[in-house]
C-alpha cells in the first residue's frame, strides 16, 4: 500500500469508528434522550453538586453551550438546577433520581456491548486496541487543539 492508499485507509476505519459510536448512541438512547450527554454529565458531577462553570470548563464549550446541554438535560428530568446556598449568583446542578437510574441503565447496557466486544477480540488484542486508541487520540488532540 502506498502512503495515500494507508492514510485513506486509516481514514475510512476512524470514519467507521465514528459511525459505530452514532449506532450505540442509537441503541442506548430513545425518542432523542441525550443519555451520551448524561452520562457525560454523571462523570463531571460524580453525584455531587456541579457550578454550570465547573460544568463549561470540563466540557470546553462556552457558558451558553453548557446552558443548552443542562436544558436537555432538564427537559427529561435528568438534571436539576439549585442556587448555591453560600452564594446565590451561582447556579449548581445535580443528578435527580430519574437521571441516576438512567445513568445505571444506560451504563448496564454499554458493559453488555463492551463486553461483547472484548470476547470478539479477545484480551490481548482488547488491550492493544485500548493502547491504540490511547496513542490515536493523544497524537489527534495534539495535533488539532494547537
Amino acid at each position: 500500500m502506498t502512503d495515500t492508499a494507508l492514510t485513506n485507509a486509516l481514514s475510512m476505519a476512524l470514519d467507521k469508528i465514528r459511525r459505530a459510536q452514532k449506532h450505540m448512541k442509537n441503541a442506548v438512547s430513545h425518542d432523542d434522550e441525550p443519555v451520551f450527554l448524561l452520562m457525560h454529565f454523571a462523570q463531571l458531577c460524580q453525584d455531587g453538586s456541579v457550578p454550570v462553570s465547573a460544568l463549561k470548563e470540563a466540557m470546553g464549550v462556552s457558558a451558553a453551550a453548557a446552558t443548552q446541554f443542562i436544558k436537555k438535560l432538564e427537559r427529561f428530568d435528568y438534571v436539576v438546577r439549585e442556587p448555591d446556598p453560600l452564594d446565590r449568583r451561582i447556579v449548581n446542578v445535580s443528578l435527580s433520581a430519574k437521571g441516576r437510574q438512567k445513568v445505571l441503565q444506560a451504563k448496564a447496557n454499554m458493559q453488555s456491548a463492551l463486553e461483547g466486544l472484548v470476547e470478539v477480540l479477545g484480551k490481548e488484542d482488547t488491550q492493544r486496541f485500548i493502547d491504540l486508541l490511547n496513542r490515536t487520540t493523544s497524537y489527534l488532540e495534539k495535533e488539532f487543539n494547537q
